[in-house]
This record gives structure tokens, C-alpha cells and sequence, in this order.
């Protein structure tokens, strides 16, 4: 299996793809090839270790070593066995300890040695070993010259993307950029340094926000698809290129929203898709799907045409299919597809995209391990979809398990990032309304109230949502004041209503609305106290509001409050 991909920061390896394409020496299939395969690699195993402290020259004991290290190296890549990964980095140091220099196999022990370095490194995300790693390709840079610049630069990438020191990016950029600077007779060379670097534009981007760093990453990624393609080594880079100038692109689309962009994204993912050898690492085969797939995807968002998200979930389907079973990327890709058949349901309406909702949120969260990000956000898409089911049929146990998984998901957010917070809560607030509408459950009513208060005091002061999520929280005490009939619950609705107003833009075409709703609540209670100043207030409102929809302030008409 692949676990390389495995951790907290599963998600960002798979967007950076590229670093780590020449890490899947070997791909299994099926649990049968797994097992055959385990058991030939124990059976090698044994017999290496056997013969390892035999007498022989510094020559053979070297082979000795070498063959046993990447032996453990093959075992890990098929059971994922950390004790494995350090045998094999222990036996190859072993080995390149014996080779002389300048020796004909230095060069490939060398290779082997950083190899397994590299993927303790990815594996294991403790950033003590990744500057051992990177100390150890410093000092080789400078005792050797620029053989380890590729190496040393794609070490400050992962570091980048496991710890997020913006230095690393930089340095990561910069030394790629050496790299290029490089003599070289052979093109092919440039190829995998473009492409790498090209990426790092596109983080950069991400990162900065600087367009110009998406201008520099179109030339790199053009520049790397001149170079012909004459392996099948050459093709699956040319096939990256291709994914990661479709990613350039649809990163420029949510920056500019030009539907060009769109287009483009999507031809250049299918063109990744089409020329990907079919033998290649279902990893990278599904890497490009994906991206395929949330192509389709985003121009379902645009256009809204049922089309686009049926060759979405198809291909992602197809993605799927093609990963090894276990492989820790079926928890991404089935949340995913859970995520686009939401967006069929909310089009449609049909429960059985609810189901399949439903059911691939419970499988992916069945693959593990899981991000604590990527956990909160699935358990936060199968809450929505057990909500909406919920509203349909009126299963209690889907809004009970709605609540349950929306409390986990805020409990991951306790004393992190609270980021998610506002989205959980209002999801969380309407599985109690939804509760309420259909149950009139007082208590119910109450912890709606409460949730969508703990809203309001996360959104900071002129935060677009703030109008909206005042106007919810009126509408729930109106429901409260019709059935407790108290004075203070009619003011606590008033009160809401005047904050949706006074917080919405002047120009806001829902401020119409929220008008309405606090004309309604001051004429209720000039009906309840007769007081001419609701009246007043009740008539003033309502000008406002016909005004607004007339094209003109309320103030442009003649109207003195206290005189109609």
C-alpha cells in the first residue's frame, strides 16, 4: 500500500503530487497480491539475515546489506511496518559506509539510501528527522556539488507542507530555481525541476495572493510540456504537467471568476487523464481523476446543469475503483463523492442521493487515520445530509445522529483553529429547529436559540453573515414569544429583527426583508399594548421598506413618523 500518504497532512500531499510521484516502486491490487507478496519478501528476509554477518570481502558484505535494506524498504511499501522503514534506512547506511568512494555503485546506493530517508520523512512528520534529513543533503551538497540540489529542494517542499514555515516555501522555490540555473545536455532533466517549481508558484499564489506568481507558473508548466516524452517515466511526468497547468488554472478561476479559466482547467485535466499510462500508479491515476472530477464539478457550480455533476461522480466512481483496497485515499475520495451527491440532492431532491450521501460519509470515515480538519469536515457533510433526510422522511434517529456527529465535530474544535465553528453551529441550530418544526418540542426551540446566539458572538463586527444569522435568531424567538406569550421573549424578536436591519448594507436587497419582519413585530405589539409609538415605528418601517423596493430610501418620501 501506499502510506505514504498517510497523517495530518494527507490532503496537501495529494495536492503536491509531484513530490512525491517516484515514491510507488510497487502497487498492489488486491489483498491476495499483498499476502503472495509479503510472504515471498519475510521468506527473502529471513534468508538475508542469515547469510548478513558472513565472512566476505567489504565488497560482498556491502551487496549483503544493500539487498536487505531495500528488501525491508519493499516490505514496508506492502504493510506500511515503521520498523521496516528504519531496518531499511539502518542496513543501506550500512551498505554506503562500505562503498568507497567514487565507487561505480555509490551513486545508486546513495539514491537508495535517500529514498528510505525521504519516506521516513513523509511518514512519520516529525520535524526533528526531516532537518536531520535535510542537514544530512546540505553537507552532501557541499562535499559533492550540486548532485543533491534536486534532493535538498524537494525536502524543503514536504517541510513546507508539513509545518507551513513560509522560509521553507521560499527556500523550496529558490533552490529549484538553482537547479534550472544548473548546466545541463539533457532536457528531460528540466522536466521534473519545472514541473516541482511551477507548483511552488501556484502555492506561492495561494499563499500571497500575487497573480504574478501565477504568470510565472503558466511559462514554467509550457516550458516543461516542450520537452518531448519518450519514456513512460517522461509520460507520467508530462501527465502531472498537464494536471498541475489545469490546477494554475482553476486557481485563477476562484481568484478572477473568469469562466475561461474554468474551461481551461478542464481541458487540461482531461488532456492529464488521456495521457497517463494505463499501467501507471492507480495513486497518480486517481490523483488526476480527482482532479478531473472537481473540474467537472466546479462548472456544475457555474452552471448548474445536472450533466456536469453525473461525469463528476462518474469519474470519481472510476477513481475509486482503481485504489487499492485499504489505501488510506478512500476516505478523501469517498468524502468527495459524498459532497457531490449532496449537490445532486439540493438540485433534484431525490432521497437516494441522500442515501449515497449518507453512506459514503460512514465509509470514508471508516478509512483512517483522518486529519482533524478532514474529520470535522466529514462529520459535518454526513450531518447536512442526515438533517435534509431527516426533513423528508422524520426518522428521529437521523436528526439525533445529525446531533451526535455535529457535537464531535465541534468538540475537534475545541482550543484549535475555530475556523469551522460558525458553519457547525448553524447546521447544528437547524437540526434542532428542524426538530422543533416537527416535534414542538419547547426544549428543542431553546437549544436552536442557543446555538445561533453562540453564532453571532463568533461573527466579528461587519461580518457579511451577521444580518443574515440575526434574522434566523428572530424568526426563533417570534416561535418563542407565540408560545410562551411573555413580554420579554416579544422584545428579545423586536430587538433581533432591529439588529438584522441595522447590520445589513444599505444597498443589501434582503434589508427589505428584515423591514418587513420588524414591521410585523411592532404592529403585534402595538396590537398587544396600544402604543401609538409601535404604530408610529410599525408605519415608519414599512415606508422604508416600500421605498426600497421602489428603487428609492425611504427618507426621499414625504412621510414625518408620528403623522399617518
Amino acid at each position: 500500500m501506499d502510506y505514504f500518504l498517510v497523517g495530518k497532512y494527507e490532503n496537501e500531499l495529494y495536492k503536491h503530487g509531484a513530490l512525491i510521484s517516484d515514491l510507488h516502486p510497487t502497487v498492489y491490487t488486491c489483498p491476495s497480491e499483498v499476502a503472495s507478496d509479503i510472504a515471498k519478501l519475510d521468506f527473502d528476509i529471513q534468508q538475508l539475515l542469515a547469510h548478513i554477518e558472513c565472512p566476505g570481502d567489504a565488497s560482498t558484505r556491502a551487496s549483503r546489506f544493500e539487498d536487505l535494506g531495500r528488501t525491508f524498504f519493499s516490505r514496508w511499501i506492502a504493510r506500511g511496518a515503521t520498523p521496516d522503514l528504519e531496518n531499511s534506512i539502518e542496513n543501506l547506511q550500512a551498505a554506503l559506509a562500505l562503498t568507497p568512494p567514487e565507487a561505480p555503485l555509490q551513486t545508486d546506493r546513495e539514491a537508495g539510501l535517500f529514498k528510505a530517508m525521504r519516506a521516513k520523512v513523509i511518514a512519520s512528520n516529525d520535524k526533528v528527522y526531516t532537518d536531520v534529513y535535510i542537514r544530512s543533503l546540505q553537507n552532501l551538497l557541499q562535499s559533492i556539488g550540486s548532485k543533491y540540489l534536486l534532493p535538498l529542494a524537494e525536502a524543503y517542499g514536504i517541510r513546507w507542507i508539513q509545518f507551513r514555515d513560509a522560509e521553507d516555501l521560499d527556500e523550496y522555490t529558490h533552490l529549484l530555481q538553482e537547479v534550472l540555473d544548473l548546466p545541463s545536455s539533457r532536457d528531460d532533466l528540466r522536466r521534473r525541476p519545472l514541473m516541482l517549481l511551477g507548483g511552488s508558484y501556484v502555492t506561492k499564489h495561494k499563499v500571497t495572493g500575487d497573480l504574478g506568481h501565477l504568470d510565472a507558473c503558466f511559462e514554467l508548466y509550457q516550458e516543461a510540456l516542450d520537452i518531448p516524452a519518450n519514456t513512460i517515466a517522461a509520460t507520467i511526468e508530462r501527465a502531472l504537467v498537464l494536471e498541475g497547468l489545469g490546477e494554475a488554472f482553476r486557481t485563477r478561476f476562484f481568484r478572477l471568476g473568469d469562466p475561461k479559466d474554468a474551461e481551461l482547467s478542464l481541458r487540461w485535466c482531461e488532456e492529464a487523464v488521456n495521457t497517463i499510462p494505463f499501467d501507471s500508479s492507480p495513486i497518480t491515476q486517481f490523483n488526476l481523476k480527482s482532479s478531473l472530477a472537481l473540474c467537472y464539478a466546479v462548472r456544475f457550480g457555474q452552471h448548474q446543469s445536472i450533466v456536469d455533476v453525473n461525469i463528476s461522480i462518474r469519474i470519481l466512481v472510476d477513481a475509486l475503483r482503481i485504489l487499492p483496497e485499504n489505501e488510506p485515499l478512500h476516505s478523501s475520495g469517498n468524502l468527495k463523492l459524498a459532497q457531490l451527491f449532496q449537490a445532486r440532492y439540493d438540485q433534484r431532491h431525490d432521497v437516494e442521493d441522500l442515501d449515497q450521501t449518507i453512506s459514503l460519509s460512514k465509509k470514508a470515515a471508516g478509512n483512517s487515520p483522518h486529519s482533524r480538519k478532514s474529520e470535522i469536515q466529514l462529520l459535518h457533510v454526513l450531518a447536512k445530509a442526515l438533517n435534509s433526510r431527516y426533513r423528508q422522511l422524520g426518522h428521529s434517529e437521523d436528526v439525533n445522529e445529525s446531533i451526535e456527529k455535529l457535537s464531535k465535530a465541534l468538540s475537534l474544535t475545541q482550543g484549535q483553529d475555530k475556523t469551522f465553528q460558525p458553519e457547525l453551529l448553524e447546521t447544528l441550530a437547524n437540526s434542532y429547529e428542524f426538530k422543533y418544526r416537527r416535534l414542538a418540542s419547547l426544549e428543542d426551540l431553546e437549544m436552536a436559540i442557543s446555538y445561533r446566539n453562540q453564532i453571532i458572538t463568533l461573527l466579528p463586527t461587519g461580518h457579511s453573515e451577521l444580518p443574515t444569522a440575526y434574522s434566523a435568531l428572530g424568526s426563533l424567538y417570534d416561535d418563542k414569544s407565540e408560545r410562551t406569550k411573555t413580554e420579554e421573549d416579544y422584545e428579545m424578536t423586536l430587538q433581533t429583527y432591529q439588529r438584522a436591519v441595522d447590520t445589513a448594507l444599505e444597498n443589501d436587497p434582503t434589508r427589505v426583508l428584515y423591514l418587513q419582519y420588524l414591521g410585523i413585530e411592532y404592529q403585534k405589539r402595538f396590537q398587544r399594548l396600544n402604543s401609538q409609538s409601535d404604530l408610529h415605528a410599525a408605519t415608519r418601517t414599512g415606508w422604508e421598506e416600500f421605498g426600497r423596493l421602489a428603487g428609492r430610501g425611504g427618507e426621499s418620501f414625504s412621510c414625518v413618523p408620528g403623522r399617518y
